[in-house]
């Protein structure tokens, strides 16, 4: 199985830890999940991204954002 990483550069971001006024240096997957749901969704790509992310070569894992 190949593997893919993305570095994804965010010019600003707020990774919630239950409250506005407080955050985490990582989200879970499940959230990037959903953010991922929510655009396809905006864009007219529900089917297809629905269709992707039930192969099974789709995995997703929590995020560490960092910085460089």
């Amino acid at each position: 199985m190949t593997y893919k990483m993305y570095i994804m550069n965010f010019q600003s971001t707020h990774f919630g830890a239950g409250t506005l006024d407080s955050s985490k240096m990582t989200f879970a997957a499940d959230r990037l999940y959903s953010a991922l749901v929510l655009e396809a969704k905006k864009m007219g790509k529900m089917e297809e991204f629905v269709s992707i992310a039930g192969q099974d070569e789709f995995v997703l894992t929590d995020a560490f954002p960092y910085l460089s």
